[in-house]
């Protein structure tokens, strides 16, 4: 038995199911309810539909063939294969090339794969929002009476102690929710350069460059499709519903109380899981 995580992807419906055949191909493809495939079904492919073992998900990527649903069971080691990233802290367009081309100053040089970045050579392009949200607790003393004062002062002196302040209480949170934007150049060769407006500046873009992220990161965006004429553009992360090993949200607790919570590592799986996509798409062609 196959030890790996399988991730079961509709790749394409038959163009003549309706809504319902969807639901009864997938109730039964996948042995799940007919509410459950139901559900399933209005993820726009490709789209992740189950998470298991790889022996197992070959049972249901059998069933979903033989209803004629283009599928593929795509392993945890195929898209690990494209997990490692080179993270740009700059990029230094090649003033003169013959044709474009950047120096990669990397954010951490140790863990960097790629020091230069041919455009031509990059096959595809992911972009992505990442959300941050960050909950912040705001506490305040009771609101004591004088009344409930005396008696908390004459309890202390009779038990002949310190006095005890009162438990402070969660009077009301504050969320602050904020953005980031990704975009993940993939070469031929399978190498990543990620541009992150967290840790990478747009420098690059000159006299284009905007006062915000999101305005850069549309530009660069755009800039690198002009550079990369061959390359696939993929804006879905959006509308991705990811599964749930992949982790949606990532939380983390603070000193005072409050969290953060991002789809970070949900981009993450994303971004991997839809290079081996095109790349099987490519090869049905």
């Amino acid at each position: 038995m196959s030890l790996d995580r399988c991730y079961l992807t509709v790749l394409h419906y038959p163009p003549d199911l309706t809504e319902r055949q969807r639901t009864l191909a997938l109730s039964h493809g996948l042995a799940v309810d007919d509410y459950t495939a139901s559900m399933l079904q209005k993820l726009m492919p490709p789209a992740v539909v189950k998470t298991g073992a790889a022996d197992a998900a070959a049972e249901s990527l059998e069933r979903l063939r033989e209803l004629g649903i283009d599928a593929a069971a795509i392993t945890r080691a195929e898209i690990e294969r494209f997990a490692a990233r080179t993270e740009a802290k700059r990029l230094l367009p090649a003033i003169g090339a013959p044709r474009p081309m950047y120096a990669i100053e990397p954010l951490r040089p140790r863990l960097a794969t790629v020091s230069s970045l041919v455009m031509d050579d990059v096959a595809m392009i992911v972009f992505g929002r990442i959300k941050l949200i960050k909950v912040s607790v705001v506490v305040a003393e009771p609101n004591l009476s004088d009344g409930d004062t005396l008696l908390r002062n004459t309890f202390d002196a009779a038990a002949d102690g310190p006095s005890v302040d009162p438990p402070k209480v969660v009077t009301s949170r504050a969320a602050v929710d904020a953005h980031s934007f990704v975009i993940d150049l993939y070469t031929r060769r399978g190498e990543c350069v990620r541009i992150d407006s967290d840790k990478c500046g747009f420098d690059f873009l000159g006299d284009e460059r905007g006062l915000s992220d999101r305005e850069n990161a549309a530009k660069a965006v755009e800039r690198f499709r002009g550079e990369a004429t061959r390359a696939v553009l993929d804006v879905g992360f959006e509308d991705f519903r990811p599964p749930p090993d992949a982790v949606m949200e990532h939380m983390r607790g603070t000193s005072e109380g409050g969290s953060t919570r991002t789809n970070r590592p949900a981009f993450n799986f994303y971004s991997a899981w839809r290079v081996v996509v095109y790349a099987l798409m490519r090869k049905r062609a």
